[in-house]
């Protein structure tokens, strides 16, 4: 049996938080330089100082919670079949993560991120249910440092050093003026950016991975469900290089076709498993065709540049409601998914790695 994902998510549901935001912002702005002008006429600099630091962490608190309404809309908005999806966490919880969590990254340089990126996801999915069944994410913090620093931190490191040395090698060899070295240095500049994000394209996809890590309990203490995105790493890497070049020597004309392919590739490869068994119960498929999508997608983009960017809240709607419609999980029935796994399993293997 096959059941379509829905949204019902508007325009309005996003321009609201975020032309709240621009308003902030700007309101901010207006106000700490009137009050710079006053400060200085008056000689109390120093009141303006903290003027500005109070009038920022109330501006980033307010970011931080139109933030928390925008993702929190966003997932309200989704149901499968007649499972509507709901979101119940508490934004008080979340401001307090992500202090506590950003204060340990900085202080850290970064180490914590990686407890931090997973209190965020369980944050998340702890506060998500789908027909009123809980979710929890079951992506593991040893895994996220494994592909953070052999797939992220350490090819960076090893490019950035060699574009270094090869730029200061390049540049001491030869006599260069001022107008040619910045020239050069815009060049390597710009060449580097191009080899990293090619190089990091094996860490787009782990982590990918790493994040459809999902689980919700059976029904009477039957097997949860999991869901896990199976790819071959090798194959996923070309396939995501070959829609990147794509991109690149199109100049960003065919960037929704490559939306569009990366969309088709990675959803068809979600799979879904009733707790340890490796026999797969259902999977996620999509049926968009990619003429439709690059013309949809493509008219959405037109409409965004005309009105200079006043549309993109309703054409980010639009299309989040238009992949949605064109995506679908495949099941033997629908209660074996959403109220757990009825199934008499005669070989048991190991659970999906997570």
């Amino acid at each position: 049996m096959r059941i379509f994902c829905t949204s019902s998510l508007k325009g309005w549901d996003i321009a609201k938080p975020l032309y709240i935001a621009v308003a902030l912002w700007l309101v901010f702005l207006l106000t700490a330089q009137s009050f710079f002008s006053l400060a200085k006429e008056v000689g109390i600099i120093f009141i303006f100082d903290v003027f500005l630091f109070v009038g920022f962490i109330c501006v980033l608190i307010a970011f931080v919670y139109i933030f928390f309404y925008f993702i929190k809309t966003i997932i309200c908005s989704f149901a499968v079949g007649e499972y509507e999806l709901n979101f119940t966490g508490k934004f008080q919880e979340f401001l307090k993560k992500i202090l506590i969590g950003g204060i340990l990254t900085s202080i850290t340089l970064g180490i914590y991120y990686p407890w931090f990126k997973k209190c965020m996801m369980d944050y998340w999915a702890s506060g998500t249910t789908v027909g009123g069944h809980p979710i929890k994410f079951t992506g593991t913090v040893s895994r996220l440092w494994k592909y953070y620093f052999f797939a992220g931190i350490l090819p960076f490191v090893i490019v950035f050093l060699f574009f270094f040395f090869s730029f200061n090698s390049f540049v001491t060899e030869i006599s260069l003026s001022e107008e040619q070295y910045l020239y050069f240095f815009v060049v390597f500049w710009i060449y580097f950016i191009f080899v990293i994000n090619i190089v990091c394209i094996p860490f787009f996809c782990l982590i990918l991975k790493w994040k459809m890590f999902f689980s919700w309990p059976g029904k009477d203490g039957e097997p949860d469900v999991n869901s896990v995105l199976e790819i071959s790493l090798l194959k996923a890497v070309f396939y995501f290089l070959g829609q990147f070049l794509l991109g690149f020597i199109s100049c960003g004309i065919l960037i929704p076709l490559l939306i569009l392919n990366m969309y088709r590739y990675f959803v068809s490869r979600i799979k879904l498993y009733p707790g340890e068994s490796k026999i797969s119960m259902g999977t996620f498929g999509t049926n968009l065709r990619l003429g439709e999508g690059f013309l949809f997608l493509y008219f959405l983009m037109f409409l965004s540049f005309i009105t200079f960017g006043l549309y993109l809240p309703w054409a980010y709607a639009a299309a989040i409601r238009f992949f949605s419609a064109k995506t679908w999980i495949d099941y033997d029935d629908t209660k074996k998914i959403m109220d757990g796994p009825r199934l008499l399993l005669e070989n048991k293997g190991e659970a999906p790695s997570q």
